[in-house]
């Protein structure tokens, strides 16, 4: 082949670029690009020809393409541009910005590699997209149902994440706090109702979470806050109005008051029982921990009323009470009460556990293991159940008995 002869020039359209061979202070051999840019002479050297040929070529091209800013750029930093382009061009992310958004990544990470970040968003962070808040709702709700929690519960869920979904259109992931404490606010609840609708929510972003829907560390609900609710006084039944009651009230429903009155059993946890849960002859009902409010088993006795009133309408198997909904039967019950009375009686709002509670805890002096067979926190016996009954009303409570007429 033969050796390229200096001075040369290279040419593209208009455009010329010239090429020098000399020696410098060393005595090596040096070969020179020059060219001028922006009305300023640019010269680059080389020791290889070769290398300032291509060089030459590579410049005269830029220039006859009006890329004249890039051909400032030093040859080694040109490769590195072209390898850039090579992972950046598949993906269609410009140079610059693929620049900008590291360095903007390693000014807030600082030493932790951003390959590291990746790889914690990957494990940790949401799995399965952006999701709809309607589509986290569905699923939420379903799980309840499959859950058999009570009715009630249930039916407050679907209110309040109804209204939710109608307030809250996009993604899970976009619904931010102050804008659920701003629409809380316009609500006009009341703050214990406010608090309810908080912690519907808050169980959905707990359910959003462990789906993978949300991150773990999310915690908007933290710029939600929680409003101080006005104690409301324990009311109870008195001995002489539950002997009232269970006068009133009809054959198959007698298990559920005597339940609730002489056990202590919540309302939706009567309804998830089955006769081979209540074990006359060992003296005890057994609240399993898919029954439980509180998801955890206990164990309550059965106080020798408790055994009378149950004694005539034992079954082997089946629900305690095969009644969904109790509120149309408890109205009726008070409608016959109140026939048959001068003053007005009016029914209490969880009345025959908090009577129960009550009267247990007069009656054996140990808010412990009223606490392990209420399912409940010893703070919360003593806050608020210590000393609202006597003793001597304890016993007349657990003295209530059905009439010789009705155990036959």
């Amino acid at each position: 082949m033969t050796a390229p002869t200096f001075p040369m020039v290279i040419r593209k359209g208009s455009v010329q670029v010239k090429l020098y061979h000399g020696q410098n202070k060393l005595g090596y051999h040096s070969y020179y690009v020059a060219y001028y840019l922006n009305r300023k002479r640019k010269r680059v050297v080389f020791s290889d020809p070769k290398k300032a040929i291509a060089e030459a070529k590579e410049v005269a091209d830029r220039l006859d393409k009006q890329e004249g800013v890039v051909v400032e750029v030093h040859p080694k930093d040109r490769l590195s541009y072209q390898s850039a382009r090579r992972y950046l061009d598949p993906i269609g992310v410009p140079v610059e910005i693929a620049a900008m958004e590291y360095a903007a990544a390693v000014a807030k990470l600082g030493r932790t590699p951003l390959g590291e970040v990746v790889d914690y968003y990957l494990k940790w962070g949401p799995s399965r997209g952006r999701k709809p808040v309607a589509e986290v709702v569905e699923e939420f709700i379903e799980l309840k149902d499959e859950a058999r929690l009570s009715e009630r519960y249930v039916k407050r869920l679907k209110w309040t994440l109804g209204k939710l979904m109608s307030r809250f259109k996009g993604n899970i992931m976009e619904v931010q706090g102050v804008e659920i404490d701003s629409w809380l606010r316009s609500l006009g609840l009341g703050p214990r109702s406010r608090n309810n609708v908080r912690e519907d929510i808050a169980a959905l972003f707990r359910f959003a979470v462990r789906r993978r829907y949300l991150p773990r560390d999310h915690d908007e609900m933290s710029a939600v806050p929680v409003l101080r609710e006005t104690p409301r006084d324990i009311q109870v039944f008195t001995p002489a109005e539950m002997a009232e009651i269970l006068l009133h009230t009809s054959g198959r429903l007698i298990p559920f008051m005597a339940l609730g009155a002489f056990a202590g059993i919540r309302h939706a946890e009567i309804l998830r029982l089955d006769w081979r849960d209540v074990d006359l002859e060992a003296g005890h009902v057994i609240v399993a921990a898919t029954k439980a409010k509180t998801a955890s088993r206990r164990i309550v006795p059965i106080q020798p009323n408790l055994r009378e009133w149950l004694a005539g309408a034992r079954k082997e198997e089946g629900p305690v009470c095969e009644l969904a909904n109790m509120s149309n039967e408890i109205h009726d019950i008070v409608v016959r009460i109140n026939e048959r009375r001068a003053e007005p009686f009016r029914w209490r709002q969880n009345g025959l556990r908090h009577s129960w509670v009550s009267y247990r805890l007069a009656q054996i002096q140990n808010a412990d293991q009223v606490a392990l067979e209420a399912g409940n926190s010893r703070q919360m016996i003593f806050k608020h159940y210590r000393e609202l009954v006597r003793a001597e009303e304890a016993k007349k409570w657990f003295g209530i008995e059905p009439e010789a007429d009705a155990r036959r």
